[in-house]
């Protein structure tokens, strides 16, 4: 899902392709705000092989819903993305180092060994990413971060 950059329709109509000869298992749509929250709630993972992320937001909306995140080790999926370790009940995802092929098939590998999981070991895990992602992500510890940030910049408290 989205739409090409200044007019340019290049990506689009390339992704319009895939999606047409993938004989129905891959869809193409232009960015619809709705039709993109039905499927992040539909999704098991949100997965990015992102070369440079400054702030990774895919990840936590995903994680919003229940989904685990799969992306490379870089900037803001560095610190968003934690290693999903069911058997501790902790984490929300799978990062993956290497920019390439092995470095892809590893995160994805990781997302689709949890996923073949029994329903009720997900579940309970799925429930466990939702709750954290709701706490980690409200609008006061947001808030409370960047009142931190500033303070640390400005070396005082801000009045």
């Amino acid at each position: 899902m989205g739409n090409g950059v200044e007019g340019d329709r290049t990506h689009e109509e390339i992704m319009g392709r895939i999606a047409c000869t993938s004989g129905g298992k891959i869809t193409y749509q232009r960015f619809s705000e709705p039709l993109s929250m039905l499927g992040y709630a539909a999704a098991s993972d949100v997965f990015g092989a992102s070369l440079y992320e400054p702030c990774g937001q895919i990840d936590q909306i995903g994680n919003l819903f229940g989904a685990t995140a799969t992306n490379r080790d870089t900037g803001g999926y560095h610190d968003k993305i934690k290693e999903l370790r069911h058997s501790c009940d902790e984490g929300n995802g799978f990062l993956f180092c290497n920019y390439d092929p092995g470095g892809l098939w590893y995160g994805l590998s990781r997302s689709v060994e949890f996923h073949r999981n029994l329903p009720e070991v997900r579940e309970a895990q799925m429930k466990m990413i939702m709750r954290e992602a709701r706490n980690r992500y409200s609008l006061d510890t947001m808030v409370d971060e960047y009142v931190k940030v500033y303070e640390r910049l400005n070396g005082s408290p801000l009045n």
